[in-house]
């Protein structure tokens, strides 16, 4: 993927950038789970989570500044749309479509 490949490359070594599964799919969940993040004094510091779903392998994001109830996942070509919004970076959530900034 490659957001997943820049993140790797583009974040200093001394950081440890890493790609970890965090959970696979079973009782709790449909899904496999990839953090992305860094690695480094024993600690991993996620910078974003990937949620794959093995029958179709199609790749969801977990918006987490999403205010909406839950995990909220969306596709990876939602998230390629909207992480180029100014919204984006704030709390929000997503109403007919568009992406709407939550006054906090």
């Amino acid at each position: 993927m490659p957001e997943v490949k820049v993140f790797l490359s583009t974040t200093p070594a001394s950081s440890k950038p890493d790609v970890v599964l965090a959970g696979e799919p079973g009782q709790d969940t449909q899904y496999y789970w990839i953090k992305v993040g860094i690695s480094n004094n024993d600690i991993f510091r996620t910078s974003f989570d990937l949620y794959i779903e093995p029958e179709t392998s199609q790749i969801f994001y977990w918006d987490q500044l999403c205010t909406s109830e839950g995990r909220y996942l969306i596709t990876l070509q939602q998230w390629r749309y909207w992480r180029t919004k100014p919204e984006w970076i704030k709390s929000h959530i997503y109403k007919n479509r568009k992406l709407i900034a939550v006054k906090t």
